[in-house]
């Protein structure tokens, strides 16, 4: 929106609309003549040396060719009032003067007299800057409709461009080359009020000016007070400061005149300057480019001149204000619970479903669409810890045990190899070097120490006598008649069982290792207690070795990376057996009560309490709300009532 209504300091317009913070970051468009990231300053009169002679005010040529319609003149990014086509040159300085920062500084006068601003026959409207010092951006004007659709033009020279008339008169337009310099560059400004503290140091004093070296109103220093000589002429005798140029400057003896020296400013170089960052706040440079101006402050702070320091506005930090501060501020970032980390770092520690995502953010320095890479900064959350400052508490969650039509997450794995070991990860965490031949309770005890999962069950399909309770998680104990073991029929989605077979049927060797060259062991990995669709194991296999054949045409047989894993999600199937997509649901408090984000505990609804974590699971103490209260139903009569 700043950039539709308004204009850069050339007067130009462009669109910024396709970036993310189009519409969300907010800034203030001061009026003139406040300044400031809040508009709480204001601007201190400029004005001309009085010690420099020769010098010249601009002036800027307009010729309009047109006989209807009418225009505007644009200066830094301020329109004037409408000039009519047939405006006289006492109407067109009205109208200039409309802008507040040329409100009486401007002198219009035609090269044809008696001309209309617009005519057929060309006129040179020559427009002199009497207040406004120093090189001007050109005016830039802007046709009414009807002027444009009958071909009128309006052009502007400047910078010593000259122009003809219809009577051959030649204009020139002028460079302005006098000073414009805050406190015409012999006082001190005051941002809180806007005034011009004037020098007055070793006998040498100012005061303000008419702009023209002498007495006046403009508020500035351009005027010479003092009287040195006997011929009642001004003089000056020495640069500003106690000490000259207050010793962080050079003296011109001719001008005097301070040059200041690096990280110093203001006419006697008493003052300090402030560090300069990329903009948050201004005109865009291009279209849809923005943040790319360096100001002093980043324009979200105000300078200490007496420290060269910024004073940041809140939730904003750096020596330049450059860096926008994370949740809970710079005094506490993320409340203690977290890392306060750039838009950068936090791609790279970026996760989907729980991985590593393998982001980046920012990586070209020169991308316009990623200007906030190493400038805005978020919560990363310790554990328990979540919200934009990680002042909330997590909540136990889990799957709904008002549902019954889901089931868990089912992977099958195969290991082709004979030798070596592996390790496998979740979530981005891993475990430590796993033998080849790992039993299934040994490879449940490896996955079962990561951080990133609950409670898992690993069954082998060469195993057997499983003990009937493990099942328990999923199917009744009565429907593994004997001790049952994981058939070539595997999983049934319709009863959301494992099927058995008959045993009477030659039972398959017991406690068999993961690995064997052929492939011909199935791991099947039930997620009994992290809930929902789940990303698959991830395994290094750079020192499984397969002495009979190679997974990778490069390696040799019996080299380590010479085995391999083979996964299956899902539903893809392997050695007659099917993996299951999980469909569990994993909400706080399982959908069954109400979260209180500030001390992290569940109070959960009527006829709901606390569950072991598993799907349809048993009472527990994991404080989420994942299993009926069995003492106390009000809405049921049994545990086999329907649904609600």
């Amino acid at each position: 929106m700043f950039a539709l209504k308004s204009r850069d300091e050339l007067s130009r317009q462009f669109e910024y609309s396709e970036r993310w913070d189009a519409d969300k970051i907010q800034g203030c468009k001061c009026d003139y003549p406040a300044t400031g990231y809040d508009c709480s300053r204001t601007l201190c009169p400029t004005g001309d040396d009085p010690l420099s002679t020769g010098q010249a005010n601009e002036v800027q040529i307009v010729q309009c060719i047109a006989n209807t319609g009418s225009f505007v003149l644009y200066y830094r990014g301020v329109p004037s009032a409408t000039i009519s086509h047939d405006a006289t040159a006492v109407m067109v300085s009205a109208a200039l003067q409309k802008i507040p920062a040329l409100k009486g500084g401007v002198k219009v006068s035609f090269s044809v007299a008696g001309a209309r601003v617009c005519q057929i026959q060309r006129n040179n409207v020559l427009i002199e800057f009497l207040q406004q010092f120093g090189a001007q951006h050109p005016l830039v004007p802007q046709l009414s409709a009807d002027m444009a659709s009958s071909g009128g033009q309006v052009n502007v020279r400047h910078g010593g461009v000259a122009s003809t008339d219809v009577t051959g008169k030649i204009s020139k337009s002028v460079m302005g080359t006098k000073e414009n310099d805050v406190c015409a560059g012999r006082g001190l400004c005051d941002s809180q009020d806007g005034v011009c503290h004037c020098f007055d140091t070793q006998g040498d004093v100012y005061g303000s000016s008419d702009g023209y070296g002498h007495a006046g109103a403009r508020g500035d220093c351009g005027y010479v007070v003092s009287t040195t000589l006997g011929n009642g002429k001004t003089s000056v005798a020495s640069c500003p400061g106690e000490v000259s140029c207050s010793g962080h400057g050079v003296c011109d003896s001719d001008t005097f005149r301070c040059y200041c020296q690096a990280g110093w400013t203001g006419g006697d170089c008493s003052r300090q300057t402030c560090p300069r960052g990329l903009s948050w706040f201004a005109y865009p440079s291009a279209n849809n480019v923005a943040h790319d101006t360096y100001t002093t402050c980043s324009d979200m702070g105000h300078c200490d001149e007496t420290r060269g320091r910024c004073e940041c506005r809140d939730g904003f930090f750096g020596s330049a204000c450059q860096f926008m501060a994370c949740g809970g501020g710079t005094e506490l970032p993320c409340s203690g619970h977290g890392r306060c980390l750039s838009m950068a770092r936090l791609a790279r520690e970026a996760r989907v479903n729980g991985e590593l995502a393998d982001f980046t953010y920012g990586s070209d320095a020169n991308a316009a669409e990623t200007w906030d890479a190493h400038r805005v900064h978020g919560c990363l959350c310790d554990a328990g810890y979540s919200g934009y400052d990680c002042s909330q508490r997590i909540c136990p969650h889990g799957d709904d045990p008002g549902t019954y039509d889901d089931h868990s997450e089912v992977q099958l794995y195969r290991c082709v190899a004979n030798g070596g070991n592996f390790t496998l990860s979740f979530r981005s965490e891993a475990t430590p070097l796993i033998g080849h031949n790992v039993s299934s309770a040994e490879l449940q005890q490896y996955l079962a120490r990561l951080p990133s999962l609950s409670h898992v069950s690993v069954y082998f399909l060469l195993d057997n006598n499983v003990p009937n309770d493990t099942f328990v998680d999923f199917q009744p104990p009565s429907k593994v008649p004997g001790g049952g073991w994981l058939p070539p029929g595997g999983f049934n989605a319709n009863t959301n069982e494992f099927e058995v077979v008959d045993p009477t049927a030659a039972p398959p060797r017991y406690n068999t290792s993961f690995c064997d060259p052929q492939g011909d062991q199935v791991a099947v990995v039930v997620f009994t207690h992290t809930h929902g669709d789940l990303p698959p194991l991830r395994f290094n296999t750079s020192h499984l070795v397969n002495t009979m054949t190679s997974a990778a045409a490069a390696i040799a047989p019996g080299r380590p990376g010479s085995g391999e894993i083979l996964s299956y999600q899902d539903g893809r199937t392997t050695k007659g057996m099917r993996s299951f997509r999980g469909t569990t649901e994993d909400e706080p408090c399982n959908g069954r009560g109400l979260c209180d984000m500030q001390t992290g505990e569940c109070s959960c609804l009527q006829d709901w309490t606390s569950s072991d974590g598993s799907r349809q699971g048993g009472p527990g103490r994991t404080g989420d709300c994942g299993t009926r209260n069995v003492f106390q139903f009000s809405s049921f009569t049994s545990l086999g009532s329907t649904k609600p």
